[in-house]
């Protein structure tokens, strides 16, 4: 897959001579797919994308039916399977750019806590598992993030409380491209392990 989504990032670079730039991938690709192949290449990007995406889809629905059976075990599962295949297929039907405009500042949100969890839990060997250091690194990266999520919302909407709250995010390095939690992620870490640290050596003492 990376070397997949790589190759389609080279495509879109290269396309950037031959076509004008669009608000998304989409455009690109069927001009490219319609340079290449004709009215054919429209069918077979049609084939690709589906093939790429149903893997994704069925894993996103099972895993959603899987949890929620768990946490309400009283609803059928096909029920939550239902509901986890209609509800993205409403959304789907907004159009992309429409799509894209509302996702991508929630997902400046959530993107840093979920990589800071990930990797925690993979260094779990080196670092522990302290509840203080999860709790610590998770203090120090939501603030940045949710200045990151505001970042991402249109231009149009940077003003008032917002444009006064985006303020506070040019203290951080890396803020202009995204990565604003990255430096409080990296404190959140040391100070959680220091104080998992101290905590473990009170306990002990006691």
């Amino acid at each position: 897959m990376a070397i997949i989504y790589g190759l389609l990032a080279l495509l879109g670079r290269n396309a950037l001579g031959t076509f004008s730039r669009a608000a998304n991938g989409g455009p690109i690709l069927a001009n490219v797919a319609h340079a290449y192949f004709g009215s054919f290449g429209n069918v077979l990007l049609m084939v690709l994308v589906i093939l790429a995406c149903l893997k994704t889809a069925i894993g996103l629905i099972t895993a959603f039916g899987d949890t929620f059976k768990e946490l309400f075990p009283k609803v059928p599962y096909a029920v939550l399977i239902a509901l986890a295949s209609a509800v993205p297929l409403i959304f789907a039907n907004v159009g992309l750019d429409r799509l894209l405009l509302f996702s991508t500042p929630i997902l400046y949100f959530i993107y840093p806590l979920a990589i800071t969890l990930i990797l925690l839990g993979l260094l779990t060997p080196v670092l522990g598992e302290s509840r203080w250091l999860f709790g610590t690194v998770t203090l120090f990266t939501v603030i940045p993030a949710l200045l990151d999520g505001l970042n991402a919302l249109p231009a149009n909407l940077h003003t008032g409380v917002v444009a006064a709250t985006l303020k506070l995010g040019e203290w951080l390095p890396g803020f202009s491209i995204g990565l604003g939690w990255t430096v409080p992620a990296v404190i959140g870490v040391i100070v959680g392990w220091l104080l998992a640290k101290t905590m473990t050596k009170s306990a002990t003492v006691s």
